[in-house]
């Protein structure tokens, strides 16, 4: 696994009218809470504590590193060698321009 700095992410946030008055209040942010076992949670706590950090930063950071590592991955296009040798031929020798798209080129250009 490949270390990089998280990106921060920024979720839609609901915040009471109450709070969006007070000018002066800093917003921690939204809450996420799930339960685990106890061997899970071992796990995390050791992990966290090998790393210098708390369990909360670390299982934040670890879940924020792996759901840009799977957005990545599927935003990314991935091809074949047969694709990608059918898509730069395809570049190098476009088909010629029908009359319709020739017509839209003079009235659009």
């Amino acid at each position: 696994m490949t270390t990089r700095k998280a990106t921060k992410l920024s979720p839609t946030r609901h915040v009471s009218k109450k709070v969006a008055r007070k000018s002066t209040t800093t917003s921690r942010g939204d809450r996420i809470d799930f339960r685990v076992n106890p061997k899970t949670k071992d796990l995390l706590v050791r992990a966290a504590t090998l790393c210098g950090s708390n369990l909360t930063a670390f299982v934040l950071e670890s879940a924020q590193e792996r759901a840009i590592e799977l957005i990545e991955r599927y935003e990314q296009l991935r091809l074949t060698n047969r694709d990608r040798d059918l898509l730069l031929a395809a570049l190098d020798q476009p088909p010629e321009p029908t009359e319709a798209l020739r017509q839209a080129f003079r009235k659009y250009a």
